[in-house]
């Protein structure tokens, strides 16, 4: 029921066309809207900064659809890279009844400025033409501003010099206070549903194997469950923030790649203690070691090279995914114990981290779900463990308890 409520409605959502999106008959009463579709980019230039230096006769305006980045896109004969500096600008029409009205937005790459009808209403970082003159910030946002007279002329003023993808890459959305709030709660209250499942699993896992049975993958999926816990503070609604606002971007970025890195790379490690005698140790070592590698480059390359590594990385991640399917299914098959809750939970996993590469790339308009799946994945097949060691209890067999403590003897 959350994530369909997260940005379900009854109404059609309009579509910005060359610059213009049209929202005089939007009903804002029952939902927001999220500002896609076709905005005015003007590459190399800050046209509400820099409004007395421009001369507006000689810009010539180019239509991009928005969310995007500006990567690749053809300036002057040549492919634009991540670094650099931009606007974008749309004319919105709305009801002549609307007064007031709000705006949430996520982030942009990598610092922003928000103006409407020439007043800035929300910014991320500072805003610059170099290096040298800006400051990057991912830090969610929303604001509240006074319409005056219809159309309002929304420019987005983006920066970056630190990330290898620049630009306005996450919805803006639009709408009364009451619905901008809802829409907040409803996104902070899923990424907060996810944090404290994720460390309450964690916790539960740990104090089982402490307490009861210290059984290597219990270990083991407690430290990965709160791994991606402290991974979705950092990401979305970015929770960490709100108790740490004076974190560094820079350490922000590096704990949000690693931890992303380290969480694959670990759960290689948590299968192999379960499967130990299904997955070839050569194949599990060279995937493992690969893992390592990407985790320890996060740690010292500068941060626009290590952006660079997230393809490559996903890459990675779904060929490990394939290749664990492929041996787990085997194990299925022949009824290896633990394999179908194993197989099943790593489906699961499998589908959302799919369905997030896709979001990530603007193929389908969504939310991450990755971290909900690992923690579906990481419950089932933690309770296939439990169940198994307390069946065994419960048959009061010696030697049965003895053979699932020594398979899962910790190394």
């Amino acid at each position: 029921m959350i994530l369909f409520s997260l940005g379900c409605s009854n109404q059609q959502t309009p579509k910005a066309i060359s610059g213009i999106l049209d929202l005089s008959n939007f009903d804002f009463g029952k939902t927001s809207v999220p500002l896609d579709g076709e905005w005015e980019f003007y590459f190399e230039t800050l046209l509400a900064s820099q409004r007395t230096e421009i001369d507006f006769k000689q810009l010539e305006p180019r239509i991009v659809k928005v969310p995007s980045t500006w990567n690749k896109l053809n300036i002057r004969g040549k492919l634009a890279e991540g670094a650099g500096y931009a606007s974008y600008k749309l004319k919105v029409l709305l009801p002549e009844k609307e007064e007031f009205l709000a705006i949430k937005i996520l982030d942009s790459s990598s610092s922003y400025l928000l103006w409407i009808n020439n007043k800035v209403v929300a910014s991320n970082g500072r805003v610059g033409t170099s290096k040298d003159s800006y400051e990057p910030e991912f830090r969610p946002q929303v604001t509240f501003f006074k319409v005056g007279t219809s159309p309002i002329e929304i420019i987005l003023e983006v920066s970056n010099f630190h990330h290898s993808k620049g630009g306005f890459w996450e919805s803006i959305h639009i709408g009364r206070a009451k619905s901008i709030t809802n829409l907040q709660l409803k996104k902070v209250g899923y990424d907060i549903f996810l944090v404290t499942s994720l460390f309450a699993l964690s916790i539960f896992l740990l104090t089982y194997y402490i307490l009861k049975e210290k059984i290597s993958p219990i270990l083991y999926a407690s430290i990965l469950s709160g791994l991606i816990a402290f991974r979705e503070s950092l990401t979305g609604e970015r929770l960490f923030l709100q108790y740490f606002p004076s974190l560094d971007w820079f350490l922000l970025f590096r704990f949000e790649y690693l931890s992303f890195f380290l969480a694959v790379t670990l759960f290689l490690y948590y299968l192999q203690r379960v499967f130990f005698e299904t997955i070839p140790k050569f194949l599990f070592r060279t995937l493992f070691s690969i893992g390592l590698i990407f985790s320890s480059l996060a740690l010292f390359l500068p941060t626009k090279f290590v952006s660079m590594l997230i393809l490559p990385f996903q890459i990675y991640t779904i060929l490990c995914i394939g290749i664990y399917l492929v041996l787990l299914s085997k194990d299925a098959i022949h009824s290896v114990p633990r394999a179908k809750p194993f197989l099943v939970g790593f489906l699961i996993l499998g589908i959302t981290i799919i369905h997030d590469l896709l979001y990530s790339y603007s193929i389908i308009n969504s939310i991450h779900v990755s971290s909900l799946g690992i923690l579906l994945c990481l419950a089932i097949q933690s309770y296939s463990i439990v169940n198994e060691i307390s069946e065994s209890n419960l048959k009061k067999s010696p030697s049965l308890i003895s053979a699932i403590r020594t398979k899962y003897a910790s190394t």
